[in-house]
């Protein structure tokens, strides 16, 4: 029952295929709400009154309230707030690029999404920054850190940080054929695929 399941599921998904997109913001409010719960009580408490110290990030989402919505917020900013901040939201390297280095971080970019985190990570820091700033510098942080785990966000200039990329067929297909394959027992110890353990 488990084969012909899995066969179907596999069917659907070669019928049901759709671009390939970015994160967006479920993506985003999953690496912050991730980072949130593993901060002790007291830093909690620190991000909790942050984020009441910066209103137009309030204004834009009444559920920015809370960190893992906060972190949409370089996407959607409001207009009297702080910005999109666009070119750091990738990096981008030539194709010819063999390493990434301190040196060569935003490719021939001046800024990108390594150095906005350097940047924010200093104002998060900065005792003297005002909370209103700090607030800004932790939402664009966990943020530019959902940014830079994106498939694609560091990567060639070329694809645009992966948004060029059109997907449909087995490209889109192969996560559902996986799920499909694992839920039919494939890849456990106890069949002839064993090899495909995960």
């Amino acid at each position: 029952m488990r084969r012909i399941i899995a066969a179907l599921v596999a069917l659907i998904a070669l019928g049901w295929t759709s671009q390939a997109l970015a994160w967006g913001d479920s993506g985003h409010r999953t690496v912050c709400e991730i980072a949130f719960r593993n901060l002790t009580p007291a830093a909690k408490a620190e991000v909790t009154r942050l984020l009441q110290a910066n209103p137009a990030i309030l204004g834009a989402n009444p559920l920015n309230a809370e960190y893992g919505w906060a972190c949409t917020y370089p996407d959607h900013p409001a207009a009297a707030g702080p910005g999109r901040r666009a070119p750091e939201h990738f990096a981008n390297y030539a194709r010819s690029t063999t390493a990434v280095t301190a040196a060569t971080g935003c490719g021939a970019a001046p800024i990108c999404v390594i150095s906005a985190i350097a940047a924010d990570y200093a104002v998060l820091r900065n005792a003297g920054a005002t909370d209103q700033a700090r607030a800004a510098a932790l939402v664009y942080l966990g943020h530019w850190f959902g940014d830079i785990h994106q498939p694609l966000h560091s990567s060639f200039a070329d694809d645009q940080g992966g948004n060029q990329i059109s997907s449909a067929g087995l490209c889109t297909f192969a996560l559902l054929a996986w799920a499909a394959l694992r839920f039919a027992g494939v890849g456990s110890r106890d069949n002839k695929f064993g090899a495909l353990r995960m």
